[in-house]
């Protein structure tokens, strides 16, 4: 039997496994991504067969910078409040007379978000402060890779161009602006992923992790954006990741939620070594063998139980969906994969018997 780390390094190099692997996002260190599942004792009863069982893909991130810019005269500051009884957490970036702010405010009512870039003409004040790449340290990753040893590959987690500019504005002005501003948000794009690019690079000299976790697409797929923005705002600078990625031995997974059957031509063009998580409908618009026909025969999809699933179904529907979605995921390089990691701070006992039956049923009709 292979170890995880033989097997999904086999499945990336495009060679003969024993089964297919099974994915749960579930993490290996900590990972400010998903729920404490190491101190909540709800995750106990699994955490055992999903370390000793499943194949891991472990996303790590790094020190990169704001907006990809580690400059040291830009001041990055932090500070949380109580203000009447709700949490505010705020953060100030700032370059002389330049400052963008953002806030948090967290309550009982909810969440509210004030974004940096409040007006189209922020994104060049960001431009405007002065850039040094970032060079962060690697030291611990490998020491963490080290320790993780062979049960996975591990995965540098760095984003796309895209997700900077979605992570800066509301998701209202996001829209409006590549409707309205295209032309300022692909200058801002352009120069993003110049620094983009030279991290990437930073890393990949270096050696740097066995797979790159590209997200930040499924922010220009329908309903967000028509598929014609697509082209622009996506394949226009994650295709030169990926070719960089390639040029260095190493592999790459693109991120997507969403309905992406009207830009997986786009995706495809892309020419990535995986996808994920391709949900099938209603949350997605199409199955694992029409993403297949579009991607081609080589191209690794990793999905696609859906995470809701978890917490409605029964256990012999849970059994049902995993062997029909190995049966019809097998037909070319497949992972087993959960459309979410575990970020629910509590499941119950639907969810543990869930996640068991679907490493059982995997295990058992996973084998080629």
């Amino acid at each position: 039997m292979l170890t995880s780390r033989e097997r999904l390094g086999r499945l990336f190099n495009g060679e003969d496994i024993d089964r297919v692997p099974i994915w749960l996002l579930f993490p290996y260190f900590p990972s400010a991504s998903y729920a404490d599942i190491w101190e909540n004792s709800s995750y106990r009863p699994i955490l055992q067969k999903v370390y000793d069982s499943t194949d891991i893909i472990e996303r790590r991130h790094f020190d990169i910078g704001f907006c990809f810019n580690a400059h040291p005269d830009i001041r990055c500051e932090s500070h949380q409040s109580i203000e009447d009884e709700n949490t505010v957490s705020e953060r100030r970036i700032s370059y002389g007379n330049i400052e963008l702010r953002n806030s948090v405010t967290k309550g009982e009512s909810g969440s509210f978000v004030e974004p940096f870039a409040k007006k189209i003409g922020d994104l060049e004040k960001l431009l405007a402060m002065p850039y040094r790449q970032a060079e962060p340290q690697v030291d611990w990753f490998f020491k963490e890779q080290e320790k993780f040893g062979q049960r996975g590959l591990m995965a540098a987690d760095l984003g796309d161009p895209l997700s900077v500019f979605h992570g800066l504005c509301s998701e209202t002005d996001f829209v409006l602006w590549c409707y309205e501003e295209t032309r300022k948000v692909m200058d801002f794009l352009d120069a993003i992923s110049a620094r983009t690019l030279s991290a990437y690079k930073f890393l990949l000299e270096r050696g740097v992790a066995d797979i790159y976790w590209i997200s930040g697409s499924e922010f220009a797929c329908p309903p967000m954006l028509p598929p014609a923005y697509f082209d622009r705002l996506v394949v226009r600078y994650t295709k030169p990741l990926v070719d960089l990625v390639r040029s260095y031995g190493k592999k790459t997974m693109i991120h997507c939620h969403g309905k992406i059957g009207t830009v997986l031509s786009g995706l495809a063009a892309i020419g990535t070594d995986s996808h994920h998580p391709l949900e099938g409908p209603p949350m997605g618009d199409c199955t694992l063998s029409q993403v297949r026909q579009v991607l081609g025969e080589r191209t690794i999809l990793a999905g696609n139980i859906q995470l809701g699933d978890l917490w409605s179904a029964t256990e012999t529907e849970t059994e049902d969906l995993v062997r029909r979605t190995i049966e019809e995921g097998k037909q070319g390089p497949f992972i087993l994969s959960i459309t979410g990691g575990p970020s629910a701070p509590q499941i119950d006992e639907r969810v543990v018997k869930n996640y068991l039956k679907i490493i059982e049923t995997a295990l058992d009709a996973g084998g080629y």
